[in-house]
């Protein structure tokens, strides 16, 4: 089984960064971080070459009922289930590193899946360029 999850950074707020300003600190952000990484993250999930499987990336909310820097990521990928990762991605720094570092922290879950089903392949994460961040065998 090849695995492949990317981020493709869509853009899709109205004053999202363009792709030339991915540097972009998100502590300058117009609304919460989660809430940002969140609508902009646009990861996606490709199990043998198949259709791209769109990974829901949900904004935390806090106790006091405000969005807070947490990020939730869920995809059902064939094969292994659903995948869920909640939280555990540092949103400090730039977009393009934010929205990667949730693509890697995606691939995790996805490897933890795999090696719980006892299932063998590859597992390849790439950027929103489609550089390659991480290459290996599961």
């Amino acid at each position: 089984m090849r695995i492949v999850v990317q981020s493709t950074f869509p853009g899709r707020r109205r004053n999202s960064p363009r792709a030339d300003t991915l540097c972009s600190d998100l502590s300058v952000a117009p609304v919460p971080t989660g809430l940002f990484v969140a609508d902009e993250a646009g990861i996606t999930v490709t199990v043998d070459g198949g259709h791209p499987i769109h990974v829901h990336a949900l904004a935390a909310i806090g106790a006091d009922g405000d969005f807070d820097d947490r990020v939730h990521l869920v995809a059902a990928v064939p094969g292994l289930g659903t995948i869920r990762r909640f939280g555990a991605v540092d949103l400090s720094g730039t977009v393009d590193a934010a929205i990667t570092r949730c693509a890697t922290d995606f691939a995790v879950g996805v490897a933890e899946a795999a090696i719980d089903l006892r299932v063998t392949g590859q597992l390849v994460v790439l950027d929103h360029c489609g550089d390659i961040r991480i290459d290996g065998t599961y």
